[in-house]
């Protein structure tokens, strides 16, 4: 899925950390009239650097299934693990998060990926500095460095170095 298939949907962002804020940059400057709800996984003040935006509905608290179902769409933080409820149970929605709207908009883009259980930081920042080392432009991306989304309109690297979780 990409952000122009976003248009006109009933968009929810699951999360407002770094992720969630770069999902709402991104998606709000490739689509200047789309609404999106913010559902924040904590009952947490509205950051100044949003507040007040016209595209927001800034929802904290709203976190249910049966709430969660009343979308077409629900851009989930890596924080928030898709297993667990009240995401198991939505039958409805489609589940998709930051990451994944980044490589259908970056489909060829030189990449490497670590995932796993434990050592994905670590491993991530070992790989961007031997390939900085070799002379290569690096951008260290996902759940260490920056989000994703916040280089979908930046000069592409000749490697992205990317820490991935469910």
């Amino acid at each position: 899925m990409k952000i122009a298939d976003l248009a006109g949907a009933k968009v929810a962002l699951l999360g407002f950390g770094r992720e969630g804020m770069a999902s709402f940059d991104a998606i709000t400057r490739r689509l200047p009239k789309q609404r999106l709800s913010v559902l924040p996984n904590q009952d947490v003040a509205q950051p100044a650097s949003h507040a007040s935006h016209p595209q927001m509905d800034w929802q904290p608290g709203l976190v249910s299934s049966e709430y969660l179902s009343g979308f077409d769409v629900i851009v989930k933080s890596p924080g928030i693990s898709p297993y667990l409820p009240p995401l198991d149970a939505l039958n409805g929605p489609r589940l998709t998060s930051g990451s994944a709207l980044w490589f259908a908009e970056n489909q060829a883009a030189p990449t490497v990926c670590i995932t796993g259980s434990k050592g994905k930081s670590t491993t991530a920042s070992l790989t961007a500095h031997l390939l900085k080392a070799s002379g290569r432009r690096v951008e260290l991306a996902g759940n260490i460095g920056r989000p994703l989304l916040a280089l979908l309109d930046t000069p592409e690297p000749d490697q992205y170095v990317i820490e991935l979780s469910r």
